[in-house]
C-alpha cells in the first residue's frame, strides 16, 4: 500500500499542468480564429466597396450615354480629345453618396463617311471612387453617332 500512496502524492500537480496546457492551447485557437474572422470581415467590406465603385461607374457611364447632351465635333479631333467635358455624379444620390464618379466623353475615330454623313466613334470613361476604403473602378463604354459631315 505504501507504493500506491507514493504514486498518488507524486501525481498531485499533474492535473494542474495538464489543465493549464489545455487552456493555453484553447487560448491560441481562439486568438487565431478571431484574427481570421477579423480579416474575413475586412475582405467582405473591401469587396462591398469595390462593388459600390463598379455600380457607380457603370450607372454614370450609362447615364452619360443616354443623356443626349450635345457633343462638340468639328472634324478636326484627334484620338483622345475630350468632346464632352467631365461631369461629376454622386452615387446613389447627392444626399448620402457612397461613391463619386467623374465621367467624360472622348473622340476615338471616324469609322465611315459618305458625302453627307459620317459615323464617329466616341468613348465614355467613368472613374468611380468610394468614400470609404479607397474602392475604385474605371469603366469604359463606346458608342457610334451618325452625324452630318462637318463643314
Amino acid at each position: 500500500m505504501r507504493t500506491t500512496i507514493q504514486t498518488r502524492n507524486s501525481q498531485r500537480g499533474a492535473a494542474l499542468i495538464v489543465g493549464l496546457m489545455m487552456l493555453l492551447i484553447l487560448t491560441v485557437l481562439v486568438a487565431s480564429s478571431m484574427t481570421t474572422t477579423f480579416m474575413e470581415a475586412q475582405m467582405a467590406g473591401n469587396l462591398q466597396q469595390a462593388e459600390y465603385a463598379f455600380q457607380a461607374a457603370e450607372s454614370a457611364a450609362d447615364a452619360e450615354i443616354a443623356a443626349g447632351e450635345p457633343i462638340m465635333y468639328d472634324g478636326d479631333e484627334v484620338t483622345g480629345d475630350v468632346v464632352r467635358g467631365t461631369t461629376t455624379y454622386n452615387y446613389p444620390n447627392a444626399a448620402d453618396p457612397v461613391a463619386t464618379v467623374g465621367v467624360d466623353t472622348v473622340y476615338r475615330q471616324q469609322a465611315f463617311s459618305s458625302d453627307t454623313q459620317v459615323e464617329v466613334h466616341f468613348e465614355v470613361r467613368a472613374v468611380a471612387d468610394t468614400t470609404e476604403r479607397a474602392g475604385r473602378s474605371v469603366q469604359r463604354g463606346g458608342f457610334y453617332v451618325l452625324a452630318p459631315v462637318p463643314n
